[in-house]
């Protein structure tokens, strides 16, 4: 039996609730070690005395005002005052606080913003009649807001101190319309950083699943007038819609890989308290996006999570190339594992008749039936050429989603953790841009490949997938296609040669990421 039917043997005698119990439990083993590891590393990353001094007196060629946004509503004063002390100890001194508070029941949090308003006239807290709710009281603070740039945070949170200097840097340095940073968690007393998000740069097709994005987040105010303000219709996932406004309009968004946001964790937080509103909210800003842009897909609820998926409107022929050792046996089963029946295999890439060219290994053997058309419902998108899904061993431990280059070296993602786990920012469970995928399970447009090997003869598939980089076309994993190695055959392994890569550093995966991952538990 192997890993996948374990799974759902233990899911079928135990039910549904003793089950996602004990994913979370692999889910927070894999957490703490890496909590571990981040304590650590916040230490040995402390912004010294040194350093903060440097950029106090750094000259930039301008100093743009930056409006630095809250909404707010009954605040505990504790974590109103910690939030505004954050402000107040920023290296880069030319901002304004926008408070916008939703007329609070108590007023030691209406106190709280008129006695920081005397101390520091760069804090300008806004006293509205009702409770707008968080679109409404953040757009209110954008109302009275005359900076530049827009910075968002929430009420309870904390900015790092050099924050909006690092904003500043980039929006002066590059043509970015939005920017965003890594962050982290902190508990309720302020003790301690944990729970870190890493996070790739701009990747479209994550973002659509996920709001990976999120804090700490500025953008040109100019821009955000002309896309429009928060949209109170999607609160709880508010947002994810206006940063899936942000890329439908095409505006240039640049990522900070730097820990510029600290999120205030407890189990009162609105998102804990109304996931099921936040994944609806969500759903709907998804599914007005595709109706938006004329994209036939939708957004659904599965397992907690947001699934999107896309209709394939026609039957594309697919050519299967089977490299390996090839049997009639493999070959019967691999027919009963595919649905999808406008198929025709094929010797080498030059004879595809298809459309599409999938690229399979022999000793692997695709495990749900419909996972030719997840690859192909990917590979159709625009400026998406290539699709790899997912590949585990006998025991259920990754072998392959996705490749990527950490300091030139080329690593597997998320390498043996099992294939229930959701890894790294549950990037397992979401369809989601990589340098790389391996010849080994994978698709890709039949005339766009061979028309690359007819001018690189003496090349693989990885290093195809690097040259489209370039071309804007994109390279996507996906956990809905996946295989299992049968017994007795061995996985390939990675390719020691040096690649020509068009990055120096990978935008898909974090390096810092790469420093935590070395000892995370693999069974």
């Amino acid at each position: 039996m192997n890993y996948a039917k374990k799974i759902y043997s233990y899911y079928r005698e135990n039910g549904k609730n003793k089950f996602f119990r004990k994913i979370r439990v692999k889910i927070k083993k894999t957490i703490s070690v890496l909590d571990n590891k981040y304590d650590k590393w916040v230490k040995a990353h402390l912004f010294s005395q040194e350093e903060r001094q440097k950029q106090i007196n750094y000259n930039f060629e301008r100093t743009p005002l930056i409006s630095i946004v809250v909404p707010a509503y009954n605040t505990p004063v504790i974590y109103l005052s910690e939030l505004i002390e954050s402000v107040l100890a920023q290296t880069y001194t030319n901002w304004e606080l926008c408070i916008a508070d939703g007329n609070s029941s108590k007023e030691e949090t209406k106190n709280c913003l008129k006695e920081y308003s005397k101390i520091d006239n760069r804090i300008k807290p806004v006293f509205l009649k009702e409770n707008r709710g968080i679109s409404g009281n953040t757009n209110a603070a954008i109302d009275v807001s005359k900076g530049e740039y827009v910075v968002f945070s929430d009420h309870d949170d904390l900015l790092a101190s050099n924050a909006l200097f690092e904003i500043v840097s980039v929006f002066l340095s590059t043509n970015a319309d939005y920017v965003y940073s890594d962050e982290d968690r902190i508990n309720e007393t302020s003790e301690r950083f944990f729970s870190p998000r890493f996070k790739p740069d701009y990747d479209p097709e994550y973002l659509i699943c996920a709001n990976y994005m999120c804090h700490l987040s500025a953008i040109k105010k100019d821009a955000l007038l002309r896309i429009g303000l928060l949209n109170s219709k999607y609160d709880g996932s508010q947002d994810h819609e206006l940063n899936l406004r942000i890329m439908e309009a095409g505006l240039k968004i640049y990522h900070i890989p730097k820990m510029l946001y600290h999120w205030r964790k407890f189990e009162k937080s609105f998102s804990r308290q109304s996931l099921d509103r936040c994944l609806l909210a969500a759903r709907k800003a998804i599914n007005d996006y595709f109706n938006r842009n004329d994209i036939i897909g939708e957004a659904n609820e599965v397992n907690g999570r947001n699934r999107v998926s896309y209709t394939i409107s026609d039957t594309p022929l697919v050519s299967i190339l089977v490299h390996g050792r090839i049997t009639n046996n493999y070959l019967a089963q691999l027919k009963q594992k595919t649905d999808y029946k406008w198929i025709e295999f094929i010797t080498e890439p030059l004879e595809a008749k298809g459309e599409f060219l999938v690229f399979l290994n022999s000793g692997i053997l695709p495990e749900n039936k419909d996972w030719l058309e997840e690859m192909l419902m990917l590979v159709s998108q625009k400026q998406v050429t290539a699709v790899g899904g997912a590949v585990f061993d006998q025991r259920g431990r990754t072998l392959h989603r996705g490749l990527h280059f950490v300091e030139g070296r080329l690593i597997r993602s998320f390498s043996k953790t099992l294939d229930a786990d959701t890894a790294y920012l549950n990037m397992g469970e979401y369809v989601h841009n990589v340098s790389a995928v391996d010849g080994e399970f994978c698709i890709t447009r039949t005339e766009q490949f061979c028309e690359y090997i007819r001018n690189n003869p003496n090349t693989d598939f990885i290093q195809y997938c690097l040259s489209l980089y370039d071309k804007n076309q994109r390279v996507v994993f996906t956990p809905y296609a996946y295989a299992y190695l049968q017994k007795g055959e061995e996985y390939s392994s990675l390719s020691t040669k040096k690649y020509n890569l068009p990055f120096s550093i990978d935008p898909f995966f974090n390096n810092t990421l790469a420093e935590l991952m070395d000892d995370w538990p693999t069974s």
